[in-house]
C-alpha cells in the first residue's frame, strides 16, 4: 500500500504519565477504520513502553505502511524528561529532513525535564530551539496559541510568575507575537482583518489602578492598529469580556491574554479536552493535547484520547490549507 500523506509526527510524550494510554487508544481507533484516515503518522518515544501499555489496556498496536513507530532509547522510568525531550527533537527533525508535515505532542512534565537536565519549561521552548538550529536562523519566535470551536487565543506570556509580567511584557517578543498571530488568522483561519480583543493586565483594565495598561499595552495597540492589518481594541477588563460567552459567536475573532490564567481559564472552561495547544511562528505547525500527565490516573485505564484527537485533526486541517 503506498503511504498516504501527509504524515505527521507524534510525540507520545512523558512515560510516566497517560501519553501511551492515550497514543495507544488513538491508535486502536486508527486499527479499527485504517482507510479512512486520510495521513499517515510517525509515532516517537519509547516504543516498548508503548507496547507493554497497550497490552495492559488488551489494545494490539496497529502495523501499517502508513504508520511509523520510532524508538527513543532511554530508562522510561528513571530517564522520563530524556525520553520526552529526545522525541520532541526528533520530530523537529524529521520534519525539517520533510519526512514529517507537522508535529502532534503528547503531554510531558517540566520537572522531569529539568530532573533530567535540561532548562526548557515546556514544549514550546523546546520546539524553539530545535527549529533555530536546524533552520539556521536565530530570529524564529515560536508563540502559544489554542483553538475552540471559533474561540482563538494568543498568551501573550506563558510560564512566568505572576509578578514578571509586567516586565515580560516590555520585551519586543510581545509586538512579534501580535504579529504572528495576526498572520495566523489571515493566512490559517482565513480572516482578513481579525478583530483582536486584548484583555487587561490589572482588574477593570486600570480602571481603579495599575500602569500597564497605559504604558505598556497602548504603544502595541497604536503599532498594531497603524498597520491596518487588524483591529486591535482597548484593553478590556477579562471578567466582563467572558461573561455570557459564547465559543461557537464570541464577540471577536480572537482573543490576546497578557498573562497564562487570564485566557486559560475560560478557553479550558468552555473547551475542556476539546481545546487545542497550537505552536506558531515556526516554519512547521505544532498542535498538542490541552492537559498534563495526569499522573494520578496513570494505570488505571481512565485517560481519554479524546485532546489528543482533536488536536490531530486541527493540526490535518490546518496543514492541508496551506
Amino acid at each position: 500500500m503506498t503511504k498516504l500523506k501527509p504524515c505527521y509526527a507524534l510525540t507520545i510524550g512523558d512515560p510516566l504519565g497517560i501519553g501511551a494510554e492515550i497514543t495507544a487508544k488513538l491508535l486502536k481507533q486508527w486499527g479499527e477504520n485504517p482507510e479512512a484516515m486520510p495521513y499517515g503518522l510517525n509515532v516517537i518515544g519509547h516504543i516498548e513502553h508503548l507496547q507493554s501499555t497497550a497490552k495492559q489496556l488488551g489494545i494490539t498496536l496497529p502495523v501499517t505502511d502508513n504508520i511509523t513507530y520510532t524508538h527513543i532509547e532511554a530508562d522510561p522510568l528513571t530517564q522520563a524528561g530524556k525520553v520526552a525531550h529526545k522525541a520532541v527533537e526528533l520530530a523537529v527533525q524529521l520534519t525539517h529532513s520533510g519526512n514529517t508535515q507537522g508535529i502532534v505532542t503528547g503531554p510531558i512534565s517540566k520537572q522531569n525535564l529539568w530532573d533530567a537536565g535540561y532548562t526548557a519549561s515546556g514544549h514550546t521552548e523546546i520546539l524553539e530551539a530545535s527549529a533555530k538550529v536546524l533552520w539556521q536562523d536565530d530570529t524564529l519566535q515560536a508563540d502559544m496559541i489554542f483553538l475552540y470551536e471559533q474561540f482563538r487565543l494568543l498568551l501573550l506570556t506563558r510560564h512566568v510568575p505572576l509578578m514578571q509580567v509586567p516586565e515580560t511584557l516590555k520585551k519586543p517578543s510581545s509586538l512579534a507575537s501580535l504579529k504572528s498571530f495576526i498572520q495566523f488568522l489571515r493566512e490559517a483561519e482565513q480572516l482578513p482583518h481579525p478583530q483582536l480583543a486584548l484583555m487587561g493586565v490589572n482588574p477593570h483594565a486600570g480602571e481603579i489602578g495599575g500602569v500597564e495598561e497605559a504604558e505598556i499595552l497602548q504603544p502595541l495597540i497604536e503599532a498594531i492598529n497603524t498597520q491596518g492589518m487588524a483591529t486591535l481594541s482597548a484593553p478590556q477588563p477579562a471578567d466582563a469580556l467572558f461573561r455570557g460567552f459564547n465559543p461557537f459567536k464570541p464577540s471577536f475573532d480572537a482573543y490576546v491574554a497578557t498573562y497564562h490564567d487570564q485566557g486559560l481559564i475560560p478557553m479550558k472552561l468552555v473547551g475542556g479536552f476539546s481545546a487545542v495547544n497550537i505552536t506558531i511562528g515556526l516554519p512547521f505547525l505544532r498542535t498538542s493535547v490541552s492537559h498534563g500527565i495526569a499522573t494520578d490516573i496513570v494505570g488505571k485505564n481512565l485517560a481519554s484520547p479524546s485532546s489528543l484527537c482533536h488536536a490531530l485533526e486541527t493540526l490535518h486541517r490546518l496543514t492541508t490549507l496551506q
